[in-house]
């Protein structure tokens, strides 16, 4: 019997014993004391109904516990949640596990109560990290969203200027023409600065990736490339970047890693339109490009004694095969 208190006093649970006939507690041990803030006599003329709120939080009476113990202990799962009182009139929620004793004279029940006050907290705490995760995702999707909207406006803008600064250009003066465009310029930079606006608060996130119809888009792009000469009006260098675009693809039928040669073909006419600056991503390949064109167009003298080294001139099979 010795040992059996021991245990009971050293068990990390408070834990008491409930005789069903009274209701009441019949033992403890310290941890039930510290739980309840009771002395032992106190404790001893209370049960567990007097120890909890008046209600449940899902709603169960409260003074039905003693009958949710015997239920318990004699059911499928002996345990249960339940939010107890301490005598400062804390709740403290709890989890509450109940077993039959054996006795001759009373039926009793041992149950370990558990103060889950912390793991309760914790869960609080994850639910409240979840929920500002998942609204920091929705701001994420939110801002994706907006930049993709954002860099498809600017590239209507960008036809929108050009065209609109050649109509300028060469509207006459007293033409009600010139105030028509200059009002599409004024408005076309006003959607400018809201894309600024809207990439700013997005931190220029690319959008999602959507189906779309670019027909319309690919048609403008070639459209505007054949009149990109008469942007040389304006005497600003003339940039082209025209590296593995949608347009080519289009034209070709093939993906990106294999438009190089379309490329090639979009920074020729690139060259003979007047451009001086292009933006490429295969920066050897088309500097090879520009190389061999403007030598053969005579824009480069060639040296008298320009030579192909004999490494060059052929390749071994094995490095034909890499």
């Amino acid at each position: 019997m010795t040992r059996f208190r021991l245990l009971v006093e050293n068990a990390p649970d408070a834990i008491v014993v409930l005789d069903l006939e009274s209701g009441m507690f019949s033992d403890c041990n310290e941890n039930a004391l510290r739980l309840f803030r009771l002395t032992r006599e106190e404790l001893m003329r209370c049960g567990p109904g007097e120890l909890s709120p008046p209600f449940q939080p899902d709603g169960r009476h409260s003074a039905l516990a003693a009958r949710e113990w015997a239920d318990r202990a004699t059911g499928a799962t002996p345990y249960f949640g339940w939010t107890h009182r301490n005598s400062q009139g804390e709740e403290i929620p709890c989890e509450v596990h109940v077993v039959r004793l054996p006795s001759p004279a009373h039926k009793l029940i041992r149950g370990s109560i558990l103060n889950i006050t912390e793991r309760k907290h914790a869960q609080v705490e994850r639910e409240q990290l979840e929920q500002r995760l998942r609204q920091a995702e929705k701001m994420e999707a939110v801002g994706r969203l907006a930049a993709g909207i954002a860099h498809d406006f600017n590239n209507v803008l960008a036809g929108v200027f050009a065209y609109g600064e050649m109509l300028f250009e060469e509207t006459p003066e007293h033409s009600p023409l010139k105030r028509y465009a200059k009002n599409v310029l004024t408005g076309a930079t006003r959607g400018r600065a809201l894309v600024e606006q809207i990439l700013a608060y997005s931190r220029s996130q690319l959008g999602k990736r959507a189906p779309i119809d670019i027909g319309p888009v690919v048609a403008e792009t070639i459209e505007l490339l054949r009149g990109a000469q008469r942007l040389h009006e304006f005497g600003r260098p003339l940039l082209l970047a025209v590296s593995r675009k949608d347009f080519i693809g289009a034209l070709t039928g093939r993906p990106p890693s294999e438009r190089g040669a379309g490329t090639l073909a979009a920074l020729a006419h690139g060259m003979d339109i007047g451009a001086q600056i292009f933006r490429v991503h295969d920066v050897a390949a088309a500097a090879d490009f520009v190389t061999v064109l403007e030598a053969l167009r005579g824009a480069e003298e060639i040296a008298p004694g320009l030579a192909l080294p004999d490494e060059l001139r052929w390749e071994r099979p094995d490095q034909q095969l890499q």
